[in-house]
C-alpha cells in the first residue's frame, strides 16, 4: 500500500488530534452504553421510558440552539489561535440566548405536555444544556489542538457520572435523583472548563463585538446552515422514534424500544470507531484527488466492515433473548424481536456511515442532507403506520426500511461503491459465518453466554485466518497507523 510524505510533521500532527479524537469517541461511547445499562437496571420500566423520551427531546432542542455557531467558533479560532478569547466572547453573545430561548420553549412544551414528574425533566434539561455550555468551551481547545483537554474532560464527566449515578439510584429510586445526578456532574464538567479555559486564554468579556466581525458571523452562519440543517436532520432522524413510542404507546414501551437501541448503537460504535481511525488517511486522499489511494481506502474500508458487522449482526441474532436478559435484567428479555430486527440493520448501518462520511469529505453535504431527510420521512411515516399495531417491533422495522433506503440511493447515485464488494472475500466470508453458527450452536443447552460467544467469535476468526480473508486488512490496519511508508 503505497504512501506518501507520513515523514511530514505536519501529518504526524494531524494524526495525533485524530488519535485524541477517537479516544474521546471511544470514551464517550462505552460511557453513554454503561449509563444506559445501569439506569434501565436501576429505574422502574416506566421511568426509563420517561428518562429515555426526555434525551431524546433535548437533543433536538440542542441542535436548534447551536445553528452553526459552534461550527463558526471552531473554524476561526483555528484559522486565528491569537484570537480564540475574542472570537468566544463575540460568538458567546448569540449563542447565550439562543440557548436560554431554546430551554425555554423546551420547558413550556414539558409543562403542557408531559406526564409524571415534570420537574424531573425540567432539571434534567438543565443537566443537557449545562453539559452543551461546557462543550462550546471545549471548542477552543479543539481548535488550539488541545485534544488531551478533551479527552481528560470527558473521562473525568463521564466517570463521576457513572460512579454517582451508580451509588444514588441504589440509595434513592426515582428519576429526580438521577436528574440532580446530572446536573452535578454537568456543573463540574462546565466548571473544568471554564477554568482551564481562563487559564488557557484569559476571562472573556461577552460582547456584541465589530460591525465587521457580526458581518461575518452572519454570512458564516448562512454558509453553514447545510450543516446545521444536517445536525437538526440526524437529531430529528435518531430521535423521532423514541418520541413517537412515548407518544403513540406510553413509557413503558419506550423503555423496552430505548434498551434494544441502546444497544443496536453499542454494536455500531464499532463502525464509527473504525471510520474515525480512516480520517486522516482518507481525507488527505479525497482532499489531493489521489484516486488510487482512496479507492483502496474505501475498498479496504468497505470490507472491514462486513468482517465487523456480520458476525455481530448474526451472532447477535442467535443470542438476542440472552444477551437482552445478561446485560439489562429479565424484564427486558421480551424484547428479543427487536433487537434482532436491529441486529439485521446493523451491517447497513455500518455501510452507511462510511457513506456519509464520504460525502461529507466530498463537499456533498447537500446530497447527504436530501437522502436522509427522505430516509427521515420514510422512517416518521413508518412509525406511524407500524406502531399502533406492531409497536416497537414495527418501530425497528422502519429503522431497518430507513437505513436500507438510504444506502440504496447512496449506491443508486455512486455506483463505482459496488466494485468494492468483492465475490471472493464473499465466499470466505459466508464461510466464516457458517462457522460462527456452529460455534455458538453446537455447545451444551445452558452453556453460559459468554462462552457461547467466545466460541462463535473464535470459529469465525480461525476461518478468515486459514482462508486468507485477513491479509488484506491487516496491511490496512498498519497503512492506518504506521508512520512511514507501508509496502503494498
Amino acid at each position: 500500500m503505497p504512501e506518501n510524505g507520513n515523514k511530514d510533521p505536519i501529518f504526524k500532527r494531524l494524526a495525533l488530534n485524530a488519535f485524541w479524537l477517537f479516544l474521546q469517541l471511544v470514551v464517550a461511547r462505552l460511557s453513554s452504553f454503561l449509563i444506559a445499562v445501569l439506569l434501565a437496571r436501576r429505574l422502574a420500566q416506566a421511568e426509563y421510558g420517561q428518562f429515555s423520551y426526555t434525551v431524546s427531546l433535548i437533543g433536538m432542542f440542542l441542535v436548534l440552539s447551536d445553528v452553526g455557531l459552534t461550527s463558526f467558533f471552531l473554524r476561526e479560532a483555528s484559522r486565528r489561535r491569537e484570537d480564540t478569547l475574542s472570537i468566544f466572547a463575540k460568538t458567546a453573545v448569540l449563542k447565550m440566548p439562543l440557548m436560554a430561548a431554546a430551554y425555554l420553549l423546551l420547558g413550556v412544551l414539558t409543562l403542557a405536555t408531559a406526564q409524571g414528574d415534570r420537574v424531573a425533566v425540567l432539571v434534567l434539561s438543565a443537566a443537557f444544556f449545562l453539559e452543551s455550555s461546557a462543550r462550546f468551551l471545549s471548542v477552543a481547545f479543539n481548535a488550539n489542538e488541545k485534544m488531551h483537554m478533551l479527552v481528560a474532560g470527558d473521562a473525568v464527566h463521564k466517570g463521576l457520572l457513572i460512579a454517582m449515578l451508580w451509588l444514588v439510584s441504589a440509595a434513592v429510586p426515582g428519576l429526580m435523583p438521577v436528574a440532580f445526578t446530572y446536573v452535578a456532574a454537568a456543573s463540574g464538567l462546565l466548571v473544568y472548563y471554564f477554568v482551564y479555559f481562563v487559564r488557557s486564554f484569559g476571562i472573556p468579556a461577552v460582547g456584541p463585538g465589530s460591525g465587521d466581525f457580526q458581518a461575518g458571523l452572519r454570512g458564516t452562519l448562512a454558509a453553514s446552515a447545510p450543516m446545521a440543517l444536517g445536525g437538526l436532520i440526524m437529531a430529528a432522524y435518531v430521535n423521532a422514534d423514541i418520541m413517537l413510542i412515548k407518544w403513540l404507546k406510553g413509557p413503558e414501551a419506550t423503555a423496552l424500544y430505548a434498551v434494544c437501541y441502546s444497544l443496536y448503537l453499542g454494536i455500531a460504535a464499532v463502525s464509527s470507531f473504525l471510520v474515525q481511525a480512516m480520517v486522516p488517511r482518507l481525507s488527505a486522499s479525497l482532499e489531493e484527488g489521489d484516486a488510487e489511494r482512496s479507492g483502496m481506502l474505501l475498498r479496504g474500508a468497505v470490507k472491514l466492515l462486513c468482517l465487523c458487522s456480520l458476525p455481530l449482526a448474526a451472532g447477535g441474532t442467535l443470542l438476542a433473548a440472552d444477551l437482552l436478559t445478561f446485560i439489562y435484567g429479565g424484564n427486558y428479555a421480551h424484547g428479543a424481536v427487536v433487537l434482532r430486527i436491529f441486529l439485521c440493520t446493523a451491517p447497513i448501518n455500518f455501510l452507511n456511515l462510511l457513506f456519509a462520511y464520504f460525502l461529507f469529505s466530498s463537499r456533498l453535504q447537500a446530497e447527504n442532507n436530501r437522502i436522509y431527510a427522505a430516509a427521515l420521512l420514510l422512517n416518521v411515516v413508518l412509525n406511524l403506520l407500524s406502531i399502533p399495531r406492531y409497536g416497537v417491533a414495527g418501530a425497528a422495522a422502519a429503522t431497518l426500511a430507513a437505513e436500507a433506503m438510504f444506502m440504496g440511493v447512496f449506491l443508486f447515485k455512486h455506483g463505482e461503491f459496488l466494485r468494492y464488494f468483492r465475490f471472493q472475500w464473499g465466499l470466505r466470508l459466508a464461510a466464516a459465518l457458517a462457522a460462527l453458527y456452529f460455534g455458538v450452536t453446537t455447545l451444551p443447552e445452558g452453556t453460559h453466554l459468554l462462552l457461547r460467544v467466545a466460541a462463535g467469535a473464535v470459529s469465525y476468526t480461525v476461518v478468515l485466518v486459514l482462508t486468507g480473508a485477513l491479509e488484506e486488512e491487516v496491511k490496512l490496519i498498519r497503512f492506518l497507523f504506521s508512520k512511514g511508508p507501508v509496502d503494498a
